[in-house]
């Protein structure tokens, strides 16, 4: 699990975590530090583990906790990059 830390994108500022989070929920776009925009559906896709975190200029607030696997999650999860990484070699 990692830490995506976003800023406001688009030239919107927040003066609280209920703003900041609302927006977060309602699927505004944020801008990754160092990186692309992101909002609340392509973190549910592509980084469900990962918590992300708004850095204001006087506040640091978390918008989403990141998701938990356990033990047997992971190895599924491992598993199934493996095989799909075998077939590809296959039919390569």
């Amino acid at each position: 699990m990692t830490t995506i830390n976003v800023v406001s994108a688009y030239g919107r500022s927040y003066d609280s975590i209920v703003s900041a989070k609302e927006d977060w929920d309602l699927g505004k776009d944020f801008k990754i530090v160092g990186g692309p925009y992101i909002n609340k559906s392509d973190w549910a896709k592509y980084s469900k583990e990962d918590t992300v975190v708004y850095q204001g200029n006087t506040s640091t607030w978390i918008l989403q906790e990141g998701l938990i696997l356990d033990f047997w999650d992971k190895k599924e999860r491992e598993r199934t990059i493996i095989e799909g990484f075998k077939k590809v070699q296959e039919n390569a």
